[in-house]
């Protein structure tokens, strides 16, 4: 969530936004190039009725929930790295280690179990909470 964007913007890999209003109806013109001629941006041109900015307050919110989301990857990612002793691809050599490996750790943010992959090939790391709404990511 960003000043500029509409609220209710979720993406181009969606059909509508939501409030349910279809991108590609929202967009006169060729097929080419329709996603930079959305009204989901104050700088792009068209119009919608339900677009609204984010106001200050959600925006810092929104930022929140990132970098607590974010803080909690990052400890997950530590614990899952000790516990496996695998190193992910990203910033160091990979592992010797040739096959993956999968579990549970507790979650860093709620507590509840988080079930973690650990791919075989390149050792990228996957997780998710069973809270919904909590931890989840794919690398």
């Amino acid at each position: 969530m960003r000043k500029g964007r509409c609220v209710y913007f979720t993406g181009t890999r969606d059909d509508a936004c939501e409030k349910g209003i279809n991108y590609r109806s929202t967009t006169p013109g060729p097929a080419m190039g329709w996603a930079t001629r959305i009204p989901c941006f104050s700088d792009h041109s068209g119009h919608c009725n339900e677009y609204r900015e984010p106001t200050a307050e959600e925006i810092r919110a929104h930022e929140e929930k990132v970098e607590k989301s974010i803080n909690g990857m990052t400890a997950a990612l530590h614990i899952i790295r000790e516990k496996t002793k695998s190193e992910p691809s990203f910033g160091g050599k990979m592992s010797d280690k040739k096959q993956g490996s999968n579990g549970f750790i507790d979650c860093p943010v709620c507590g509840g179990p988080l079930h973690y992959t650990v791919s075989p090939g390149n050792h990228h790391i996957s997780g998710q909470c069973s809270k919904v709404g909590c931890l989840e990511w794919m690398m």
